[in-house]
This record gives structure tokens, sequence and C-alpha cells, in this order.
């Protein structure tokens, strides 16, 4: 009796593990966004410190456009509410300071400049006038905290605008927020090898390496570190469930030709395809 519990009991474990792993049961989500797939995403913006542009800056989504890429950026939520585009919460890689975007004004961060440039931290409402669904965008919600309040601002921003985009999210729980206010929109798990990230619980960061996160987030498509993309649970979802995976971030030629081979789609900087 005992050998057959313990057998059960293996099941079990094994049949939540396939069913944690599974994306939304939508499939005019994921053909809607397999038809954003063929795209190549540039990361943070066609950015390029040798020609003066900054990561996730203005003339970074410019010459993005300019060049027929697609577009991947982040966005954060000030202290008076606004979306502001850029990656790190902590402003001192960027812009040289101590401080965190969360805990300052849109006015306070205008005073800021990007790596050493005289480009300013945009808005993410002055990016989709820009961009006016020239190409499409993959919106990255950085949202570090069980508090995913940044989901209704984002939610109203996107509302009226007319462009193609995918919102892609670490935190599974924004992206459930997505999911059940916003059903319409495209919804994407971020993960990968987060070893090396601090001020992260091992067991989230297994649950993200794992993609188990799938059972909150159920997501339209995957995109995953493209150095950890040996994964199991990533081959599972895309073998056996067919999510489509975006791989990031190509920084070759080579690893681009690799993402363009095994993934839907693919996230690039440093080269131009």
């Amino acid at each position: 009796m005992s050998n057959l519990l313990l057998v059960l009991l293996i099941l079990a474990v094994v049949a939540l593990y396939f069913w944690s792993l599974l994306p939304r049961p939508d499939r005019s989500m994921r053909q809607e966004c397999l038809n954003l797939a063929g795209w190549d995403f540039a990361h943070r913006g066609l950015w390029d410190m040798e020609l003066g542009i900054p990561e996730n800056s203005m003339p970074a989504f410019e010459r993005a456009i300019k060049q027929h890429v697609a577009i991947e950026l982040d966005v954060h939520l000030t202290k008076d509410n606004r979306l502001v585009v850029i990656h790190d919460s902590d402003l001192k890689r960027l812009c040289g300071v101590e401080g965190l975007v969360e805990q300052m004004t849109f006015a306070e961060l205008s005073e800021l400049r990007l790596l050493g440039t005289e480009e300013t931290i945009p808005l993410f409402g002055q990016v989709l006038r820009t961009v006016r669904g020239r190409v499409p965008l993959l919106i990255e919600i950085k949202a570090e905290t069980l508090d995913v309040s940044i989901c209704s601002y984002l939610y109203r921003d996107l509302e009226f605008y007319n462009g193609a985009f995918l919102v892609e999210s670490f935190n599974p729980l924004a992206l459930r927020w997505m999911r059940r206010h916003a059903r319409h929109i495209v919804t994407g798990q971020l993960a990968g090898d987060m070893s090396a990230v601090d001020n992260v619980h091992p067991i989230v960061k297994l649950a993200l390496y794992t993609l188990v996160v799938n059972a909150i987030s159920r997501p339209d498509f995957i995109s995953y570190e493209l150095h950890a993309a040996d994964c199991l649970s990533l081959r599972i979802c895309q073998s056996l469930y067919r999510t489509p995976v975006f791989a990031w971030t190509a920084q070759t030629m080579n690893e681009y030709r690799q993402c363009r081979a095994r993934f839907a789609s693919v996230i690039f900087e440093k080269i131009l395809p």
C-alpha cells in the first residue's frame, strides 16, 4: 500500500507540474502573438552609445522606427503615478545618482540625464505618440513587489493606442492583472536563469526558471533568456503546448540566427539584423 501511495504521489506531482506550465487556453491570442513574432525586437530600442544614443531613449526608438524593427522597452511607475520608460529602478547606472524611480516624481526625473548624454527619461505616452503604430512594441512591466498598480496606468495609456503591441513581465501577478482586466491584450511571461540576480528569493528564482509561475500568469507567450534556453520546462512549453517563445537577448549575428531557427521571435541588441 505504501508503494502505491508513493506512486500516486509522484504521479500527482508530475501532473501538477505539467498543469502549471499551461499557457492561456485561447488560440486566437496565440495566433495574434505569432502574427507579431515575425518582427525582430530591438532591446530597449536601437541604442548605440558609440553614436551617443542611450538605451530606452527617444533617439533609440526613432532609430528603430527608421530601420523598421520592432521595439522592446521597459515601464516604471513614478511616485506621482506617471509611466516612464527606463530599465533600472535604481538610477545609479543610468543617471549616476542615488535613488529609485518609484520614489521620485516625473519632474525630479526630468532633471536627470541618461548615461552622460543630453537625453532624458521619456514618458511612456511620449513614446506612444512618437511610434504611432509604425512598428510593434514589446512592453515590459517593471513591478518588483506584490504591488501591481502600475498595470491600471499602463492599461489606461494603451486603451486608445492603435498600434500593435505585446506586454510581458517577470511578475506573474502583473500578467494575471492584465489577463483579468484586459483580456484582449497579448501577455508573455519573462523568465530565465535568475541565479545571479540579487534581492530575489531562491524559491522565486526557481519558479521563474522552471516556468511554474505560468500557473499564475497563464501567458500567451514566453520570453526566455537565450543562454538558459535548454531548460526542460521551456522545451515542454514549446514542443508540447506550442507556446510561442521570444528569446532574449541575441548580441551577435550567430546568436540571432540561432534564435530565429529555434524560437518564434528574437530580442536583440548591439547588432542590426
